[in-house]
C-alpha cells in the first residue's frame, strides 16, 4: 500500500485531530466560540470526506491493524462524524456558554475517531485500546452535565464500565497469552473453537462488548445515563459509539475470530442476549414517563435487534451494519429533538407530559419529534424500517425465523410507547410562551432546532432514498 494513499485513509481523522488541537488552543485564549465552530467544520468536513471516500473505494487494505479503505468502514465513519457534528450543533447554546463547553466538544471528536478506530479495527488489541477510549470519554461527557443526578450516573456508569474493561483484557490476554498474537487474520486460522480458554476469552469478550452496546443484562447503566445527560450529548452516547461497537461485534463473531463454525455457543449466547434485550427493553419503556428513560429502555430493545442479525452470521454483516447506522441517525434526531425541546422550554422537567401541546407551539419542531420516534418504530418510509427489515430478513435466511417473529413482536409493542411520545405531543394547548432571555437564547434554540430538523430529514430522505434508487444504494455504502 503506498504512501499517498495511507495519507488519503488517516484524512478524516486527521481533519478532526488537528480541528481539535486548533479548538482547546482558542478555548484556552478565551475564544471558545471560535474553536467550537473550528471543531464542528472538522467534523462535518471529514464525514464528506469518508462519503467520497465510499463512493470511490471499493478495497478495504489494511494498514497497521486498521481496514481504513472504502466500502463499508468509510460508509459507517461518515454517519459517526456527522452524528458526532450534530451533537455539537444542537448543544450549542449549552457548550458555548459554559466553562466546560470546548472540552465537552474536544472530547466528542477524539471519541469520534476512537469509535472509527474501532469500528475499522482488525487486530484485537487496537480494539480494545480503542473500546476503553470510548469508554472513558463517555464517563467524562456524562459527568460534564454538572448535576448530582448525572455525576452519580456516571460514577455507576464508570463501576460498570471498569467491570466490562476488565473481561475485556482478561479475555485478550488469554488469547494472547495462548496464540502470541492478536491480528484478527492470524487468530483466525489458530483459534480451537475445542479449547476451553478460547471459549473463555469468547465469553469474556462477549459480555464487554454488550456492555458497551448496552444489552442485557450489562444494560443498567443505560437508563440512568440517557435520562440525565443534556440531550445533546445522550444523543452522541446512545449513536456513534453503538455504530463502533456492532462493527467490532461483527468482525469479532461471525466474521473473523469466534467463527459461527468452530464456535456453535456464540451463536446461543447472542440469540439468549437478543431476546432479553428485546424483551426486557420493550416491557422496560412501557412504563417510562421520563422521554430520556424510555429511549434507553428502548435503546436495549433496539440492541437486540441489532443482535439478531449478529446472531444470524457471516451473510448477515450488511444487514446489521445497515442497521446499526439507521437506529444511529433514529436514535440520535430523538435526542436532538428533544434538546431543541429543552432549548424552547427550559423550564421542561423531560417527562412525557411535558411535551403537550408543543405541535401548537412549533409544528417543525414536533414534526422532526415525529419522524424521530416513527423510525425507531420501525414503520416504512422512515429510516429504522430498512435496518430492521434487513435484520429480519437476514435472520429468517439463516434459520432464526422464531427470533425474527419476537422482533417483529417486540417492533409492534414499541408502538406503544413511542406512539404515546406522538399522542401526547399532539395533545393540549401550546404553552404560554416563556420570557425571551435576549437574542442569545433566541439563536441557541435556533442552532437546536436547526440539529433536530437536519437529523430528521437524515431520517426521512434516508427511508424514501430506498424506494426511489432501490435498497441497493444503501448496500453500496455500507457493503464490507
Amino acid at each position: 500500500m503506498d504512501a499517498a494513499n495511507v495519507t488519503i485513509l488517516w484524512t478524516p481523522a486527521a481533519l478532526v485531530g488537528s480541528s481539535v488541537i486548533l479548538g482547546l488552543v482558542a478555548d484556552v485564549s478565551h475564544r471558545r466560540a471560535f474553536g467550537i465552530v473550528a471543531i464542528a467544520i472538522g467534523l462535518f468536513s471529514a464525514s464528506a470526506v469518508c462519503v467520497y471516500t465510499a463512493l470511490t473505494t471499493s478495497v478495504n487494505p489494511a494498514f497497521g491493524g486498521l481496514l481504513l479503505g472504502g466500502g463499508g468502514f468509510a460508509g459507517l465513519a461518515s454517519v459517526i462524524y456527522a452524528l458526532s457534528g450534530l451533537s455539537v450543533l444542537s448543544g450549542w447554546g449549552r457548550v458555548t456558554t459554559s466553562e466546560k463547553g470546548g472540552t465537552v466538544v474536544a472530547i466528542t471528536a477524539l471519541s469520534a475517531i476512537a469509535i472509527q478506530v474501532l469500528a475499522s479495527s482488525f487486530d484485537l488489541l487496537t480494539a480494545v485500546l480503542a473500546l476503553e477510549i470510548v469508554a472513558l470519554a463517555g464517563y467524562a461527557l456524562v459527568s460534564a452535565t454538572g448535576s448530582r443526578r448525572s455525576d452519580e450516573a456516571a460514577i455507576r456508569y464508570f463501576v460498570q464500565g471498569s467491570t466490562a474493561a476488565g473481561f475485556t483484557v482478561l479475555g485478550l490476554a488469554v488469547l494472547y497469552g495462548m496464540y502470541g498474537h492478536t491480528a484478527y487474520a492470524l487468530l483466525n486460522s489458530s483459534v480451537d473453537g475445542g479449547s476451553q480458554p478460547a471459549l473463555f476469552a469468547m465469553v469474556l469478550l462477549l459480555a464487554a462488548f454488550a456492555f458497551k452496546l448496552g444489552a442485557v443484562p450489562f444494560h443498567t447503566w443505560a437508563p440512568d445515563v440517557y435520562e440525565t445527560t443534556d440531550p445533546a450529548t445522550a444523543g452522541f452516547l446512545a449513536s456513534a459509539p453503538k455504530i463502533g461497537a456492532f462493527a467490532a461485534l461483527l468482525v469479532l463473531f461471525p466474521g473473523a475470530v469466534f467463527i459461527e463454525t468452530a464456535f456453535p455457543g456464540a451463536r446461543l449466547a447472542l440469540v439468549v442476549i437478543a431476546t432479553a434485550s428485546i424483551v426486557i427493553g420493550n416491557l422496560g419503556a412501557l412504563r417510562q414517563s421520563s422521554f430520556g428513560r424510555m429511549l434507553g429502555y428502548s435503546g436495549i430493545a433496539q440492541v437486540g435487534y441489532g443482535l439478531i442479525g449478529v446472531a444470524a452470521g457471516v451473510s448477515a454483516i450488511t444487514a446489521v451494519a445497515v442497521f446499526g447506522v439507521t437506529y444511529a441517525i433514529g436514535a440520535a434526531s430523538a435526542f436532538f429533538a428533544a434538546e431543541a425541546i429543552r432549548s424552547r422550554r427550559p423550564s421542561w422537567d423531560g417527562s412525557i407530559v411535558g411535551l403537550e401541546g408543543l405541535a401548537g407551539e412549533s409544528p417543525l419542531l414536533a414534526a422532526a419529534l415525529t419522524a424521530s420516534v416513527l423510525s425507531l418504530t420501525g414503520i416504512p418510509l422512515f429510516i429504522g424500517f430498512w435496518g430492521k427489515l434487513l435484520v429480519f430478513i437476514s435472520a429468517v435466511s439463516g434459520g432464526l425465523t422464531w427470533l425474527a417473529v419476537v422482533g417483529v413482536v417486540g417492533s409492534v409493542v414499541s408502538f406503544g410507547y413511542y406512539g404515546n411520545v406522538i399522542r401526547t405531543a399532539y395533545s393540549g394547548l401550546p404553552e404560554k410562551a416563556e420570557p425571551a432571555a435576549g437574542d442569545e437564547r433566541s439563536h441557541h434554540g435556533r442552532m437546536s432546532l436547526a440539529a433536530a430538523v437536519i437529523a430528521a430529514l437524515l431520517v426521512v430522505v434516508g427511508g424514501t432514498g430506498p424506494v426511489i434508487a432501490g435498497v441497493d444504494a444503501l448496500y453500496k455504502l455500507l457493503t464490507f
